[in-house]
């Protein structure tokens, strides 16, 4: 099971993850430093029509793919998605929630920023792929995006969102069946 939670305090606020993937797919941790902005974020096989501001940032990633299951970045906005099933199906072809994390990581300076870039790329694109190194696992996605000011719980299904500011405090629990 995955599960995210946001605690504010006073001057500083809190965010963390888990990820609930098979035990034996190694996850990375990887820094990515500033870099010149750009006209247009690409990264993976797909680029994605926003700008990339070059903002460093710090993944928390399966070794296989370029998105990520949670990230920070030099603005202060954090970002960690979660599985979700819907009755309205993921499509295989379509990008990983996990991309959409990274891609707004590159461009947001804010949560307010990040949460409008993931409903728009969710719009456009739809959501799925195959979110698992063995296997066909195919999912919607859930995300707690925390920052300097504030934090939002976007839910999302196919190309469907919802969200909602969080205050004070919240976490966000999706249940997933184990990976076999």
């Amino acid at each position: 099971m995955c599960d995210c939670f946001y605690l504010p305090l006073d001057e500083t606020s809190y965010f963390g993850k888990n990820s609930d993937r098979n035990p034996f797919e190694a996850q990375a941790l990887r820094i990515i430093p500033a870099r010149q902005a750009s006209d247009s974020i690409a990264f993976g096989n797909r680029t994605y029509g926003l700008p990339d501001l070059g903002l460093a940032m710090v993944l928390s990633c399966p070794v296989w793919m370029p998105g990520a299951e949670m990230g920070l970045n030099s603005a202060g906005v954090a970002i960690g998605n979660e599985a979700v099933f819907s009755r309205f199906k993921a499509d295989p072809a379509a990008p990983l929630g996990m991309d959409y994390v990274r891609a707004a990581l590159s461009t947001a300076d804010s949560a307010e920023k990040a949460l409008t870039v993931i409903i728009e790329l969710t719009e456009r694109h739809g959501q799925g792929g195959i979110g698992s190194y063995k296997g066909k696992l195919v999912y919607n996605n859930s995300y707690m995006i925390t920052g300097r000011d504030g934090a939002y719980i976007l839910e999302t299904s196919q190309k469907r969102w919802a969200w909602k500011k969080i205050t004070p405090i919240a976490s966000l629990v999706t249940m997933m069946r184990p990976y076999l």
